[in-house]
């Protein structure tokens, strides 16, 4: 039997809903909407966001069809649009959380091959000394590797 087709991944489509989770007024927003729908004057007060600003990040999540609403008398309900948004939210949590316990731990990775350290040698010392002394960037592949 053979394995359903993933869906064709688009890269636009995904950078931007990044861009539309890439602000911590909109997250915040979006958190607090995995615990259940809620009115904008909630948000007010739950969370202390003014009105001006937190109208105008409401208003990009819906565009970007992350949130949804609804009308209740005078007031607009908002709610996640759907299960895929929370899906995302745990997704960032998760690797949040990684990093936050291993950022001190792990030290940085050398951005050459495996196990390979970039070095700088001084170069050649210049005559002009309005020219200075240049590095020389190379990568050490250990001994006898050298080209």
């Amino acid at each position: 039997m053979s394995k359903p087709a993933k869906p064709a991944f688009d890269p636009e489509q995904a950078a931007s809903l990044l861009r539309a989770l890439a602000h911590p007024m909109r997250l915040q927003i979006l958190v607090r909407l995995t615990e259940g729908e809620l009115a904008v004057s909630g948000f007010e007060a739950e969370l202390g966001l003014k009105q001006p600003n937190l109208s105008q990040q409401l208003s990009l999540l819906r565009e970007a069809g992350l949130v949804g609403t609804r009308r209740e008398s005078k007031s607009v309900v908002y709610r996640l649009a759907d299960g895929s948004v929370g899906v995302i939210l745990d997704a960032l949590r998760a690797v949040q959380g990684s990093l936050d316990g291993s950022r001190e731990r792990r030290p940085p990775r050398a951005a050459g091959p495996t196990g390979v350290r970039p070095s700088v040698r001084p170069g050649p010392q210049l005559s002009n000394a309005s020219c200075g002394m240049f590095a020389r960037a190379g990568w050490e592949l250990g001994s006898g590797d050298r080209s």
